[in-house]
């Protein structure tokens, strides 16, 4: 099962070294890139990326390196890798893309759709330098998206760990216990972005299995 072979990584993992690459994946808006710079403000004093309430804001990969977390008496290091959301080709260039023109010029919006379109192949090309994966899910969205399985499938052909993110729990009509039900092979991280005062249930999920 893949939650027994995540226990196995993580505890074999750390008991080899102390840091490894954490990629941060999933759909567009999901809240990826606010994720990792609340983590990198945290423990790095600066943010990583622009957010905005357009989709495909992250277009390019964004990395930060050496993050030292410290929770619960055990500290461990990453490499933070936030990608750019994942979307079918035709949802960019029709549904996205109207979004864009409501909100730029034409040239600017096509510009805007094409970027994308590199974003998730550069995306998808990062899957082959991490060592593991938080997937983000919008709670209030049904997980069932099939961009969500193709993420996670995508993880699994490659034996990458993965924590499954309910994220904007703090939205009304949010259902993180579905994407729990869903994806109940993985270990799931309810939290709220915007809300939460402190990442530390994130920070135990990884750390969980470190050894000192």
């Amino acid at each position: 099962m893949p939650w027994r072979r995540f226990l196995k990584w993580f505890t074999g993992i750390f008991g080899r070294r102390k840091s490894f690459r954490l990629g941060i994946y999933g759909l567009p808006n999901t809240g990826k890139t606010s994720i990792a710079n609340r983590i990198c403000l945290e423990w790095c004093g600066q943010e990583l990326g622009a957010v905005s309430e357009l989709p495909h804001e992250t277009r390019v990969v964004q990395r930060m390196r050496e993050v030292k977390i410290r929770v619960g008496g055990k500290q461990f290091t990453i490499d933070l890798v936030d990608v750019p959301g994942v979307s079918y080709k035709k949802d960019l260039v029709e549904t996205h893309y109207a979004t864009f023109l409501a909100h730029m010029s034409e040239s600017e919006a096509k510009k805007r759709v094409s970027e994308a379109i590199a974003g998730v192949k550069e995306a998808v090309k990062s899957l082959d330098h991490v060592d593991a994966a938080l997937v983000v899910m919008d709670a209030t969205q049904n997980p069932y998206n099939p961009v969500n399985s193709v993420i996670i499938g995508a993880l699994e052909s490659r034996d990458i760990p993965i924590i499954v993110v309910a994220n904007k729990t703090d939205i009304k009509g949010a259902s993180p216990s579905v994407i729990k039900e869903v994806y109940s092979d993985y270990p799931v991280v309810e939290m709220s972005c915007i809300r939460d005062k402190t990442f530390e249930p994130l920070y135990k999920a990884i750390a969980k299995h470190h050894k000192k």
